[in-house]
């Protein structure tokens, strides 16, 4: 204990000194480790800073290839990635839309017998009808020529059918004169003309027979009301579409619209007539009647919702006693109906939401013959 005298008292005397040393030593060893710390830190961020860049990097380098594992993030390769798909399925669409408007251009030809050459050439060059203008070219007289002679054109498909079109003022009249010439026939005399027992027996079911020769003298006969609703197309324009004008003739886009609907009905028609045959009479027909029938805008519905009617459609159903039998129609692109539901016999049949022309298998499909 003695021996350590001399060294406590001497730590005594310096323990100034000494308190200094022990803490320049301290702070020299907190300030080694801490550097250390610092460094080992600013490498571990610097590492993290540099896994991001690369993931950033990876990201906008990365394309959304479909045979790609990874999932690529919207980046400008991604953008002209989805701008060329865009424009591919818009080039795919137009071709194949022109592809089958070129195919059908041939079936819809403007009626030049009934029309004129002139009339059918002029509409036939028309691409954008709403868009052409009449600023003093005179191509107002087209409209006049195609509202005046179009009824010849309804006449025709009708006669085609052999189906009993109202309208027909030449038929009528030829009608008539039949009648005419069979009165004066059998005022003529017959077997019962001299005899008043025969007189009378001939009387006998001459009413019932006059009835069955009348249906029997069309193929097909057409519901009067609905023969009405399309006669009011082929002659009221104004306060319809785009017509605004005091004239009584249609727009440029009306006769386009018009003669879609009539080329569809020809359709129609023709198909009828095929499915009927060679048949010159209602009772030997296979479809005999046809209870109403409506294409463009008096069949327009929103599929799935309850819309109304057209208004001049529903009026001539209302005069007709008829239920509500409103057709499903939508566009008609290059000949083929996409959508319209029409009656026939005693039923209504729906040919609706379909890419196929309708044909006279369909026709016979659906109506389950």
């Amino acid at each position: 204990m003695d021996q350590l005298k001399p060294a406590i008292e001497w730590c005594k005397k310096n323990i100034f000194w000494i308190g200094c040393f022990l803490l320049a030593v301290t702070m020299i060893g907190s300030w080694v480790f801490s550097s250390m710390q610092l460094a080992s830190q600013q490498k571990e961020n610097q590492r993290n800073i540099e896994s991001k860049i690369s993931a950033l990097n990876t990201v906008s380098g990365t394309t959304a290839e479909t045979e790609m594992d990874g999932k690529a993030h919207p980046n400008e390769s991604t953008k002209a990635g989805m701008d060329a798909e865009i424009d591919a399925t818009i080039s795919s669409i137009v071709k194949a839309w022109t592809k089958r408007y070129d195919e059908q251009k041939a079936l819809l030809t403007w009626p030049e017998e009934e029309l004129g050459k002139p009339t059918c050439d002029f509409f036939s060059k028309v691409a954008i009808p709403e868009k052409l203008a009449d600023p003093g070219q005179g191509f107002e007289k087209f409209r006049r020529a195609y509202y005046e002679r179009i009824p010849k054109f309804m006449n025709k498909i009708c006669r085609d059918l052999d189906t009993n079109w109202q309208f027909d003022e030449d038929r009528i009249r030829e009608q008539q004169e039949e009648e005419e010439r069979q009165r004066g026939d059998d005022d003529d005399g017959g077997f019962g003309g001299g005899l008043g027992m025969g007189g009378s027996m001939g009387g006998m079911g001459d009413d019932n027979t006059a009835a069955i020769d009348k249906i029997n003298r069309f193929s097909v006969i057409w519901d009067p009301t609905n023969q009405a609703l399309w006669q009011q197309k082929l002659t009221d324009f104004a306060g319809y579409d785009d017509h605004s004008e005091a004239v009584l003739y249609p727009t440029f886009m009306q006769v386009n619209m018009l003669q879609q609907d009539l080329w569809l009905l020809e359709a129609m028609f023709n198909n009828i007539k095929a499915i009927n045959g060679k048949s010159t009479s209602n009772d030997t027909s296979v479809i005999r009647t046809i209870d109403h029938l409506v294409f463009g805008r008096e069949g327009i519905v929103q599929l799935g919702t309850l819309s109304q009617i057209d208004g001049r459609l529903q009026g001539s159903m209302a005069a007709g006693g008829a239920a509500a039998r409103g057709g499903l129609g939508t566009r008609v692109a290059a000949g083929a109906a996409e959508g319209f539901a029409f009656g026939i016999g005693d039923g209504v049949t729906e040919v609706a939401l379909s890419d196929d022309p309708v044909t006279a298998e369909k026709i016979i499909s659906t109506l389950g013959t």
